[in-house]
């Protein structure tokens, strides 16, 4: 199986999440955009963020490395919810797995995601409580 792994969040990084995303997975799909239209702040990278977002993808890399997954990685430009559902579709994956988010942006691309048919895996970050 296949999984695609959009890189929205800018926690995507997180071990407990790739362990959860990748399970079973025999090939992993990285895929960051930049959006030169970016309307919210924590759904994507602007087109200013690019380095950031090569640098989230090495350091993903280097985590799944050890776990002797196929990965591909790949940079692409325009609208975040547009170039997800199209890169999953033309990879011909059914899994999609996301850290959630609390934004519109984010529930719609779930809504339609759903709706294309595509298997959302949802990850819930634990809340460390405030000291």
């Amino acid at each position: 199986m296949t999984v695609l792994i959009p890189i929205i969040s800018k926690k995507e990084n997180n071990p407990e999440f790739l362990e959860k995303a990748t399970q079973g997975q025999h090939h992993v799909f990285l895929l960051a955009i930049m959006d030169t239209g970016a309307v919210a702040k924590n759904f994507g990278f602007a087109t200013s963020e690019i380095g950031h977002g090569n640098e989230l993808i090495e350091e993903i890399k280097y985590t799944l490395k050890a776990k002797k997954i196929e990965l591909s990685d790949v940079l692409e430009w325009g609208d975040t919810h547009q170039q997800i559902i199209n890169y999953a579709k033309l990879k011909k994956t059914k899994k999609v797995a996301l850290i959630k988010q609390e934004n519109k942006y984010f529930k719609d691309l779930v809504k339609d995601l759903k709706e294309q048919g595509f298997e959302v895996e949802l990850f819930e970050p634990e809340q460390k409580p405030k000291q």
